[in-house]
């Protein structure tokens, strides 16, 4: 459990909010899940319980004593794991096609979370519940690397990183037919595969530096690599995805 820890509103901070203020103060846990603790009376201000829009001023007390993780209730189960790399903030699963990643309803159990509750005994939390921290998502049918994440801190640090597109994610799929483009989308000249990005809108490259001299298709059913989300690839391209990996 996280220890509870007491701050003084230097002039600087005065007139900030106290959920902003925490925020800055406490770097592993996110201003919403505060806010929520905020609501529980877990923090206060001068002894006295706060609201998220307080307004804070010099001299100001704010103690914060975050609740104890509660249990999750979703059921461990020992299900078999693909572990490329665990460490005590985080674990790489290579996902099979076919695993569904959270429960839902129709998949109440057997569930990659399922999973992980059984497999980890060193989960500090998420969102103050004891769960692993799923930072991306791939889809039941797709198969690949999912980085889980085993504490708030690394969970808002990874989500950060996805964010900013720190980290690339690059998949293998079959595509019927061919992607629109005036010259379609040629080989890349460094693996020699097609290749097709998404960044924000639908953009196809080819080669290393997205030349598109000489392209050629190979054939009505091709093979490229795609960066980032290939449902989101899909949805913006007339070739749908056969499948992914």
């Amino acid at each position: 459990m996280t220890a509870a820890r007491r701050f003084v509103v230097a002039p600087a901070a005065v007139g900030q909010r106290l959920d902003l203020f925490l925020a800055e103060q406490v770097g592993s846990v996110s201003r919403s899940q505060l806010a929520r603790q905020i609501g529980q009376a877990a923090v206060t201000v001068n002894g006295e319980a706060g609201v998220p829009s307080r307004k804070l001023r010099a001299g100001d007390v704010v103690s914060w004593a975050p609740p104890a993780v509660v249990a999750t209730e979703i059921a461990a189960e020992d299900l078999p794991l693909a572990i490329v790399h665990e460490d005590r903030w985080l674990v790489v699963i290579d996902k099979p096609a076919g695993l569904v990643v959270h429960p839902a309803p129709g998949h109440e159990a057997g569930t990659l979370v399922n999973a992980l509750l059984a497999h980890c005994r060193d989960l500090r939390g998420i969102g103050g519940e004891l769960r692993p921290g799923i930072v991306h998502r791939i889809d039941k049918d797709t198969s690949g690397l999912l980085v889980v994440a085993k504490d708030d801190q690394t969970m808002n640090a990874l989500g950060a990183a996805f964010k900013a597109h720190a980290v690339e994610r690059v998949y293998d799929a079959l595509v019927v037919g061919k992607p629109p483009g005036a010259d379609g989308i040629g080989l890349n000249n460094v693996r020699e595969r097609l290749a097709v990005q998404f960044e924000g809108r639908a953009r196809l490259t080819a080669g290393p530096q997205g030349t598109n001299q000489g392209a050629q298709w190979r054939s009505e059913i091709t093979l490229p690599e795609i960066q980032d989300s290939p449902d989101r690839q899909a949805a913006s391209s007339a070739a749908p995805i056969a499948a992914s990996r």
